[in-house]
């Protein structure tokens, strides 16, 4: 099967023409397939061939089972078919033009071929949240394929379609209880099945609760001998707790040391930070993301298995939030004003002052209409907030291999083979099914505590 780094699909109606791109439209061969990511594969670990994988991509049936990241292209009867994962993890663009539309996975290149500028309230808005909301990318007509759908290129048009979920329901909620046991069941049958079809994939433990929570899925049997990699800076505490548990079932771990980046000298990370920033295509601070690609450069070709996944168990939790019966304009502003802007945002004094003060009204207004747009109550807001918005577009940007606090899928998707054994789409509604019962609002640690006791905590 192949796997292209870059797609470009072209289209244009009968009697119309094209812009011509700088670099030519992809070609996907004979066999008119090819993959977005590496070895794509489902939630049991089994990889599609090229034929199944074609068939997916043209019906749509089966693509709600293949494990995130995931993305390919089918062509058939003069049409192309992109589609991307359940998640929104691998990132593919489109662009529709007059009589003319294109798909691809780079937003930059889409914005040139269209002749696009740059979106001002997009940017408005990723200036203050870290990143893009819907499916706003930094220029202005090219658009984010949604999670769960794909699109249809044909006769210059770009059609989008939702995937079939398959067995997954999003109102199938189990009970508490079953919901911790069937969460159990996944990751120790996740991770053995990892393990044994991958005996040399590296544990990226970092020393938090995510990595501790699939480390106790792990048969005590085959711990010992387990390749660990963690990333450890000088002002953390995990990777002390990292070390612990490694010398404990006798892994062998691996340590990237963070504070080797205080060494790079003025011009050297002016390049590394251009270049991360325009290979992930803008999106996130190209600071953070450059700092993953120094990691990448020291780290093998080997599998890696991701802790990664633990916000789809326990959405984004706030402390101190009371509980509210619907969304309110206050509580938005105020989550606003205290946690989302200040995550990642642009100081205002390096900016244009009168972008700096339209941008931060920008911001609010469209965090309003998002949440607004959730329905239900307060805090169930705040955790679709991160799944739906957040989820995809910071997790979506990192490196598919990286270091254990830190990773995620885009065109790095096509450079390593990553394992996430709790992007299963039974998790969200085993999360929420785990509340069930609970006269508070779960806290990660209280969830996490459950299932780890479910799984076997390492001792």
């Amino acid at each position: 099967m192949r796997t292209l780094p870059r797609l470009l699909a072209v289209t244009t109606a009968p009697g119309r023409s094209a812009p011509v791109p700088a670099a030519p439209a992809t070609d996907l061969g004979a066999d008119g397939t090819a993959a977005l990511v590496l070895r794509p594969h489902d939630h049991a670990c089994r990889e599609p061939d090229a034929l199944d994988l074609r068939e997916r991509v043209l019906t749509g049936k089966g693509l709600a089972e293949l494990s995130a990241p995931f993305g390919a292209a089918a062509a058939a009867d003069g049409a192309v078919t992109v589609a991307a994962d359940w998640l929104g993890l691998r990132h593919l663009y489109g662009v529709q033009g007059d009589g003319w539309a294109a798909a691809g996975t780079s937003a930059r290149e889409l914005a040139r071929l269209a002749g696009r500028g740059l979106d001002r309230e997009a940017l408005g808005v990723y200036r203050l949240v870290g990143h893009f909301l819907d499916q706003d990318t930094a220029f202005r007509g090219v658009k984010k394929l949604r999670p769960g759908h794909s699109w249809t290129l044909s006769e210059g048009r770009l059609v989008e379609n939702e995937i079939p979920p398959g067995d997954f329901r999003a109102e199938r909620v189990p009970s508490a209880d079953e919901a911790v046991r069937e969460m159990a069941g996944i990751l120790r049958e996740a991770m053995e099945r990892c393990l044994d079809l991958f005996p040399d994939a590296v544990f990226q433990l970092s020393g938090g609760l995510d990595s501790r929570l699939l480390l106790a899925a792990v048969p005590p049997s085959r711990r010992a001998g387990l390749g660990a990699l963690t990333l450890e800076a000088p002002d953390s505490g995990d990777g002390r707790v990292a070390a612990a548990l490694a010398r404990r079932y006798g892994m062998r771990r691996d340590v990237i040391d963070l504070a080797e980046l205080g060494r790079l000298g003025p011009a050297e990370t002016h390049r590394l930070v251009v270049g991360t920033a325009l290979s992930r295509e803008q999106v996130l601070s190209p600071l953070h993301l450059g700092m993953l690609e120094w990691v990448e450069g020291r780290t093998s070709d080997a599998p890696r298995i991701s802790g990664l996944g633990g916000e789809l168990s326990r959405g984004m939790y706030y402390p101190m939030q009371r509980r509210r019966p619907a969304v309110e304009r206050k509580a938005v502003e105020r989550l606003a004003r205290w946690r989302i802007f200040s995550l990642d945002p642009v100081a205002a004094g390096c900016l244009d002052a009168e972008f700096a003060r339209e941008s931060e009204a920008t911001a609010l207004d469209r965090l309003q209409h998002v949440f607004a747009g959730f329905g239900g109550d307060w805090l169930s807001a705040t955790d679709a907030y991160y799944y739906r918005q957040r989820y995809h577009r910071v997790i979506g940007h990192r490196s598919p291999r990286p270091a254990p606090s830190t990773r995620a899928s885009t065109r790095c998707c096509t450079r390593g083979s990553w394992r996430s054994p709790r992007r299963c789409r039974r998790t969200p509604s085993a999360a929420r099914g785990s509340t069930r019962g609970s006269s508070r609002r779960w806290t990660p640690s209280w969830r996490r505590c459950r299932w780890t006791r479910a799984c076997g905590r390492p001792r």
